[in-house]
């Protein structure tokens, strides 16, 4: 693959584009780009008509570069092209995480407490990688923690049990109610609502 450096101000995003890109996105990139350069290439046809990385040409003209790395794909018909468009986007959103590795990294990247890692976010992986300690501080900080149970009546659907009791050889069925556990729970200080933590 034969990568080209071709000027922003030639390049020509695509003007029906399928994936948006908002600014927490392009913000990201930009934080990306900053810590390890272009990593990938724009793909381009042969009038300069961006066809892959329009998110990436916005984060690089944000950022006030001059130039593009870009990989210029040729002799596609129009609905190849747009078969490209719309292939790259959806096959990238067929994968699924693997939440136990990105845990793992996680957990190795910000034991040193490195928690700049672009498309996260500082306070998320901090969560992410807090004690049971850190926990219980975070959520004592949030409002008042009880050891005192809490029950709402109407969230609680009662299981009936009929129990047979026999009275002057009469047998009758005593129906008894029972409420399921109870849970710990904080109170917001701000609107008083209920959050249960168990």
């Amino acid at each position: 693959m034969k990568l080209e450096n071709v000027k922003l101000s030639e390049l020509k995003p695509l003007e029906n584009n399928v994936r948006r890109h908002n600014d927490i996105q392009i913000n990201e990139l930009i934080k990306s780009v900053e810590q390890f350069g272009q990593t990938r290439a724009i793909v381009i046809d042969e009038n300069n008509n961006i066809l892959i990385g329009n998110g990436l040409y916005e984060a690089l003209v944000k950022m006030g570069k001059k130039d593009a790395q870009c990989y210029r794909k040729t002799g596609l018909s129009e609905v190849q092209k747009k078969k490209l468009v719309l292939s790259d986007n959806k096959i990238y959103a067929l994968g699924a995480d693997n939440f136990d590795a990105i845990q793992d990294y996680i957990n190795e990247i910000t034991i040193t407490g490195d928690f700049d890692i672009a498309g996260y976010d500082e306070f998320i992986l901090k969560s992410m990688t807090a004690t049971d300690k850190e926990n219980e501080e975070a959520i004592a900080s949030y409002g008042t923690v009880t050891d005192v149970k809490y029950t709402q009546p109407q969230e609680v659907t009662p299981q009936v049990t009929s129990t047979p009791v026999q009275e002057n050889n009469t047998v009758t069925m005593v129906t008894e109610k029972s409420n399921t556990p109870d849970k710990r729970y904080v109170i917001c200080p701000s609107c008083g609502e209920v959050i249960y933590i168990d």
